[in-house]
């Protein structure tokens, strides 16, 4: 295969962006629900803190109002002494103490989360983005790759291409690369045809009937989906299937659920 050129690298990058952000918009709401979550679980720690400070703050502000009932009696009664207005005003510096903590430590768990909550939607952002060139990657890849299962593995994957080509009536071989799938040699590997154009691969695809009269076992026909659309295309059998029962040609080709000949979003 040809080393792609800038352009077409450039094209490949501006597309995956391009899907990227359509992703970003259809996942708002969901990443928006999950952060609000996130910090709402961070939130309610931070007010148990509070609540515990705030009663703290309570006390003595209980104690404070106590300390000035007698210190405004003593007063009066001439009792006060210098050893108690120097009590007071420890009361009063300890008070003035607790509350700058209070309001200090609140304010730097405010800014952790906020910047607990700011890294984990740019690390998503950046493995979302990085997912989407790879799959833009392998379905560039595969575009036009062809799976064939069930067929007994010969002498070379090239020979049982060559072979299969043959028995759909190609003379000439339609494809540029053949190769099997799978480390496991004790089952039966899929075989992957590289074909030379998307024009080939849409004939080859239009002879998968002749498959079912060929002699030695079911061949399947199908296309190299990356798990990403072998996903999509589990999660859109019941429209496909439905489909069919209603007696409508429904498949699934290229990513996309096809009905009568029209893609259906």
């Amino acid at each position: 295969m040809a080393p792609m050129e800038r352009k077409e690298v450039d094209d490949l990058i501006a597309k995956a962006l391009k899907e990227a952000k359509k992703e970003e918009d259809r996942n708002l709401n969901m990443e928006t629900r999950k952060m609000m979550e996130k910090f709402k679980g961070l939130e309610e720690q931070v007010m148990n803190k509070v609540k515990g400070l705030e009663e703290q703050v309570k006390t003595l502000t209980e104690e404070r109002d106590h300390w000035r009932t007698a210190y405004e009696h003593m007063k009066e009664e001439g009792e006060i002494s210098n050893a108690e207005i120097l009590k007071e005003e420890i009361k009063k510096e300890i008070k003035t103490e607790v509350e700058s903590t209070r309001e200090s430590w609140v304010e730097v768990v405010h800014k952790r989360v906020k910047k607990e909550v700011r890294e984990d939607v740019q690390k998503e952002e950046l493995t979302r983005v990085q997912d989407t060139l790879e799959e833009e990657r392998l379905r560039h890849t595969r575009r036009l790759h062809i799976r064939i299962t069930g067929l007994p593995e010969g002498v070379s994957p090239e020979a049982d291409a060559t072979d299969i080509c043959h028995r759909l009536g190609y003379e000439s071989m339609p494809y540029t690369d053949a190769w099997r799938v799978g480390r496991d040699t004790s089952r039966l590997r899929a075989l992957i045809l590289k074909m030379s154009s998307e024009e080939a691969r849409t004939a080859f695809f239009r002879r998968r009937s002749v498959l079912r009269g060929l002699p030695g076992g079911t061949l399947y026909m199908d296309e190299d989906l990356t798990r990403m659309q072998v996903a999509h295309r589990r999660a859109c059998m019941p429209q496909i299937l439905q489909a069919r029962r209603e007696g409508r040609k429904a498949f699934y080709r290229d990513g996309k659920v096809f009905i009568d000949g029209r893609p259906i979003k």
